[in-house]
């Protein structure tokens, strides 16, 4: 098979664990732009570098020209079943589901993707009245992650721009339990409108520390705190708004 046959034709070829390793590396890394073409040629083929540096030049440009898909980010449409796993929309997170997300998204999304198709992909299963039970969030992050890793990029990847989308919208929506905070710019560095506001949210949720959170929803009472974790995201910041509202 000649080796342009084998190259993936689009991010639909490119495995989970394959995005991840290419995502990782960085062009400072290797003394020119070819030495990392060459790299991400080896991980997209599982080939040796020394395969590509003895080919000839030219049909080496070759092959890297037919990759040039890989400077966008794949996109398509959202698998919603998964093999075993069911996808949720991000409206039925619970509480503690929400909290490990905003740090798997502060720490890096990418990085953590698999772990947040975790939360997001679930076991169901049917009760006796036919209504569909999600499976608990009771489940070993860094064991279930692994069912991820070998799946096509486009499958999942989807998660992160819809749920930065419905996290903007969940921050509009109780904007009013952070304290504003206004920021300015440090000397050397110029930011646009877009980066400041959006540094000033992320601010505003650190603000706010999740221990304190979860304390004021389980009333002061630390044996509570499990039961407050299981409570809809929604439903947790709609008591917290009335205990802000009735406060005034």
């Amino acid at each position: 098979m000649k080796l342009k046959d084998k190259l993936p034709k689009g991010w639909h070829n490119v495995t989970v664990a394959q995005f991840l390793e290419i995502n990782e590396l960085q062009t400072e890394q290797f003394e020119s732009i070819l030495d990392y073409e060459i790299e991400v040629l080896s991980i997209l083929l599982d080939e040796e570098d020394e395969y590509f540096l003895e080919m000839d030049f030219d049909e080496l440009n070759e092959v890297i020209d037919q990759v040039t898909w890989l400077k966008q980010q794949p996109r398509n449409k959202l698998q919603k079943r998964i093999e075993s796993f069911v996808f949720a929309h991000p409206d039925k997170l619970k509480l503690g589901e929400f909290i490990d997300l905003e740090f798997f998204f502060a720490d890096g999304y990418v990085k953590n993707l698999t772990k947040i198709c975790a939360i997001f992909w679930r076991k169901t299963k049917q009760d006796e009245w036919g209504n569909e039970l999600r499976e608990p969030y009771s489940f070993d992050l860094n064991e279930r992650k692994d069912e991820f890793i070998n799946l096509p990029i486009t499958h999942v990847y989807e998660i992160i721009p819809i749920y930065l989308k419905w996290r903007e919208n969940f921050l509009n929506v109780y904007n009013n339990l952070f304290e504003p905070i206004i920021t300015e710019p440090d000397e050397d560095e110029e930011l646009d409108a877009e980066d400041i506001k959006a540094e000033q949210e992320e601010k505003k949720f650190k603000r706010w520390s999740w221990e304190q959170t979860l304390y004021t929803l389980a009333n002061e009472d630390i044996t509570k705190i499990e039961d407050v974790t299981n409570l809809s995201a929604i439903f947790a910041f709609n008591m917290l708004s009335m205990k802000k509202d009735l406060a005034v």
